[in-house]
């Protein structure tokens, strides 16, 4: 079978895919739980953090879809894009999976969850993260979809997708920077560091493909020092991105020299947003690249005289 027609076939595509991978994603879920059991506690926690596992790539997966198609044209990313929304569904099974461990652990195991598991901003967290990847499955059904605008579909499958995304590689983040660190800490696992930078490239491909389009239609003679900068900023962004435990302290005293902004971090999801400082600093330099010799705010005023 010839390449073209491999990603042609029905086999390996559209329901065909899901099913096969939702298979593979069910079937490792209950070998691992009949041999661990679910007796005590510790057991389901472990089935918690095994199951999300098998959840993590495909959202990493649906976040990199669109963007390899602009970034690398080919069958194979035309494949991966028309698929996006099985990849999608599959990561909604590994998460069906982990809501049921949850469910048996809060239930069954109350005490336990209470005084080692829950606490509160996590729970919201995975709370909106939950009602997203609802309204995200129920949303990508055509007779559902019908029911709301384009621009509402959009809004709902983009937020999601960005929430969905962060909520992973922010764990991974922490568990690589952060609680390794701490007293009593322990080293991170391979798992960790795999996680976390494939969560690290998802958004960044994202990124190099929102600067590809935006870099298509500006004026290519940007003067050096704006070039100069954008480049030091995706440098930078690039650096600490690798080196977070050496920054964490020194960002913290900054972002919670406010009490308001320690109170925040108690309830508001991802705030102070430190997982996601180097991705910002790559998207605010590539911003800059992508924004011809005019400054940002140049850009908004000329909007704002054409548009009166």
């Amino acid at each position: 079978m010839k390449v073209k027609e491999f990603y042609k076939h029905k086999y390996f595509g559209g329901w065909y895919l899901f099913g096969g991978l939702a298979f593979v994603v069910c079937f490792f879920n209950f070998l691992v739980m009949f041999s661990t059991g679910l007796d005590g506690p510790d057991q389901v926690s472990h089935m918690i953090s095994y199951s999300v596992r098998w959840a993590v790539p495909f959202i990493y997966a649906a976040m990199m879809a669109s963007s390899m198609k602009i970034l690398f044209p080919s069958n194979f990313s035309r494949w991966w894009l028309k698929n996006r929304k099985y990849i999608g569904l599959v990561f909604g099974v590994g998460m069906a999976w982990q809501a049921l461990f949850i469910f048996i652990l809060s239930n069954y195991y109350r005490d336990y969850y209470y005084s080692e598991v829950f606490y509160f901003r996590d729970e919201l967290e995975g709370s909106v993260g939950y009602l997203f990847l609802i309204a995200m499955i129920a949303t990508s059904f055509k007779r559902i979809a019908s029911l709301i605008s384009s621009g509402q579909w959009k809004l709902i499958q983009k937020s999601g997708l960005y929430f969905l995304w962060a909520y992973a590689f922010s764990v991974y983040w922490w568990n690589l920077f952060y609680y390794p660190f701490e007293e009593g800490g322990t080293s991170p696992r391979l798992i960790d560091y795999i996680f976390y930078w494939l969560g690290f490239a998802a958004c960044l491909v994202r990124i190099m493909a929102w600067g590809k389009v935006r870099y298509k239609s500006v004026n290519k003679n940007q003067t050096i020092s704006l070039r100069f900068l954008g480049y030091f900023l995706i440098f930078l962004g690039l650096l600490m991105s690798g080196t977070g435990h050496l920054w964490l302290e020194m960002i913290n005293n900054v972002t919670f020299y406010y009490s308001w902004s320690q109170e925040a971090s108690l309830w508001l999801p991802f705030w102070p947003l430190e997982p996601f400082f180097s991705l910002m600093l790559i998207g605010l330099g590539t911003l800059i690249i992508s924004s011809g010799n005019r400054s940002i705010f140049e850009r908004k005023m000329k909007l704002q005289s054409s548009s009166s």
